[in-house]
């Protein structure tokens, strides 16, 4: 591994692959049953981010369920390239401070609450719009705080 700017990233050597693919024979099958167990399937994205200064940022197309009801991130939530942020509870968007934003200049973005929930936190819309989803009927999403930005909201 080599340090870049304080951050470290994969070496590109032939031993850093082999390495690679040996932890990968490795941890496969209790990676597939722990995944199994826990209702993911494939093309699922699931992330346990816990604390830190940064933010989250989902992209891609795909969705990225967050499921630590525990997170204090503090950067806030940014959701673009048409891609879904799907949560049960606020606190899984990280801390109270950090705001949340569905979409940027070209594409839009979506939270899809998956229980009912209230959050105070600020949310921008991008220009791409956002779309708020609350797929089950007997569910409410309450958001409270400022929303702001160009863009239309669907829900």
């Amino acid at each position: 591994m080599a340090a870049t700017d304080g951050a470290y990233v994969l070496g590109r050597s032939e031993a850093e692959t082999r390495r690679l693919i040996r932890q990968s024979q490795l941890y496969h099958g209790a990676t597939r049953r722990l995944f199994q167990e826990a209702g993911i399937g494939p093309g699922m994205r699931v992330l346990d981010l816990g604390s830190g200064a940064g933010d989250v940022e989902v992209t891609g197309g795909g969705t990225l369920i967050l499921t630590n009801a525990g997170n204090t991130y503090s950067g806030g939530t940014i959701v673009k390239e048409n891609s879904t942020l799907s949560v049960a509870t606020n606190t899984a968007m990280g801390s109270f401070a950090g705001g949340l934003t569905l979409g940027d200049a070209t594409s839009g973005g979506t939270l899809a609450a998956t229980a009912t929930f209230a959050s105070a936190r600020q949310v921008t819309i991008g220009d791409g719009g956002a779309t708020l989803n609350v797929a089950n009927a007997g569910h409410t999403l309450t958001i409270s705080g400022a929303v702001s930005g160009a863009g239309t909201l669907t829900k």
